[in-house]
């Protein structure tokens, strides 16, 4: 038999738990209908926001999906291309503008490296090098297998030397360096200063920061004899000449010539070879220009000026500086082509330069 003071104290109970569960249930469903209307609220501002910049019709593209043709991909999250307004020259040429990040100065086949300029390492720089053994022909030779160069540049060094091999019969033209990590270069710098001494170290041997070799644009080349197995220069050997009169056909310069002491502050090395492109290598060798010349005489070609035009075996060029923003916070606006292919580099001092190919 059950104790009646016990059985309504427990419906008592039992009924204050249904009300507060009642309750509880009034003030979920509030929370829940608040939510639903806030939601409401944002989806309605987000379509009005998104149509009236639809409607406005000025958005930033990014580059990766509009610029297909440079050879310099450029970090969404660093620049973009803008497609208003565009602008058109005398000659016809319709133009849109790049907005640059400053880290974008940097990079580039033109890219001045020396003493007073050292190289900027990117993000990730070594993925973009590739072996050079193992992706070459056998119309030339490398010294190690784990020298690298940039990937794209082994095709362009394996259509050369086939062309010298095919042309002379030789196949000893040998890679002896190509690209150095800093502490390669230091390892190297360090060599050098302690068998000759500072000063006659570093007429020959950059500073660990300040060499070419970083780039992964540079490649030391020689001759290695099969019959007295030595190294030569290039120029100590009859036949070997062609490949020192037609790298600049393949986008190469000899960086130090002999007559650029002044103006490189390195000593003549006949061995060492760098990429800045075509048709640029070409008009360096007609112009006797090393690099450093190149950089300031591109300066006289500003976008607001007069461009500077070249012909390469049937190919029009057009080419044109634009300087660095003034303010180092800024992003430099950079008028590049909208319609035709082109190349765009910094020079990693205070401006870039556009390559356009007319058609």
């Amino acid at each position: 038999m059950s104790n009646g003071r016990y059985d309504n104290n427990f419906y008592r109970s039992l009924n204050r738990r249904q009300h507060t569960l009642r309750s509880r249930k009034k003030r979920r469903l509030a929370i829940i209908l608040t939510l639903v209307i806030i939601l409401c609220a944002i989806w309605a501002v987000a379509i009005f926001w998104l149509s009236f910049l639809w409607k406005d019709g000025k958005t930033t593209i990014p580059s990766d999906t509009t610029d297909p043709v440079s050879t310099d991909p450029i970090e969404e999250e660093t620049s973009g291309i803008v497609t208003d307004p565009v602008t058109t020259d005398p000659a016809g040429i319709n133009y849109i503008t790049l907005e640059l990040a400053k880290t974008k100065l940097h990079e580039g086949d033109l890219i001045l490296v020396n003493s007073d300029f050292p190289f900027v390492f990117p993000t990730n720089h070594e993925a973009t090098l590739k072996p050079i053994y193992g992706n070459k022909n056998q119309n030339y030779q490398v010294s190690r297998s784990d020298h690298k160069i940039r990937a794209d540049l082994i095709e362009i060094l394996n259509t050369m030397f086939t062309e010298f091999a095919d042309l002379s019969g030789k196949k000893d033209v040998h890679i002896y360096s190509a690209y150095r990590s800093l502490d390669q270069q230091k390892d190297i710098y360090d060599y050098n200063v302690e068998k000759y001494g500072v000063e006659e170290a570093s007429l020959y041997v950059a500073l660990p920061g300040n060499s070419e070799h970083h780039i992964g644009t540079a490649i030391d080349v020689n001759i290695y004899s099969s019959v007295d197995k030595k190294m030569y220069n290039l120029p100590d050997l009859p036949g070997y000449d062609w490949v020192t009169e037609n790298f600049h056909r393949y986008g190469f310069i000899l960086r130090y010539p002999e007559d650029k002491i002044g103006h490189t502050g390195i000593g003549y090395e006949p061995w060492h070879f760098r990429y800045v492109g075509v048709p640029h290598a070409t008009i360096m060798k007609e112009k006797n220009y090393c690099l450093e010349e190149y950089t300031a005489f591109l300066r006289n070609y500003p976008f607001s000026g007069e461009h500077f035009t070249y012909e390469v075996d049937g190919t029009r060029y057009e080419i044109y500086y634009v300087p660095l923003a003034e303010d180092e916070n800024a992003k430099t606006e950079v008028p590049i082509p909208a319609d035709l292919e082109y190349t765009l580099s910094g020079n990693n001092i205070d401006g870039y330069i556009v390559t356009m190919t007319l058609k």
